[in-house]
């Protein structure tokens, strides 16, 4: 149950395992094992992940039959961020884990782009 709702919410928005995968930093593989309820007990830190990807609260992996989708999503997943790549992904992540706001991070990259045109 809790697999195949993961994999019915993400495929509702249209999002690929390997994204998905890439944005919670875990295997495509590993993902697969979770969607066919072969890993029976995810850690609940990575469930939170997951959810927080796919922009459903936790509780929707465990409804036993939800009949509108669209009931549970907080908010689609726009599809430029699920066409990024596994390097951009990386790189968010590395900006979310180095404490800097998103301001200082915009004031690097134009201080970056300037350089990079001179």
């Amino acid at each position: 149950m809790l697999g195949d709702n993961i994999r019915l919410i993400r495929a509702s928005i249209k999002m690929k395992p390997k994204v998905l995968a890439d944005l919670v930093g875990i295997t495509t593989n590993y993902l697969n094992m979770i969607e066919k309820n072969k890993r029976k007990n995810p850690e609940q830190g990575l469930l939170k992940k997951i959810a927080d990807a796919l922009g459903v609260k936790i509780d929707a992996f465990y409804e036993e039959n939800f009949e509108n989708i669209e009931a549970i999503k907080k908010e689609e997943l726009p599809q430029e961020l699920q066409d990024l790549g596994v390097e951009y992904v990386e790189v968010i992540r590395e900006a979310k884990d180095s404490k800097l706001t998103p301001e200082e991070i915009r004031a690097i990259l134009k201080v970056a782009n300037s350089l990079k045109h001179k």
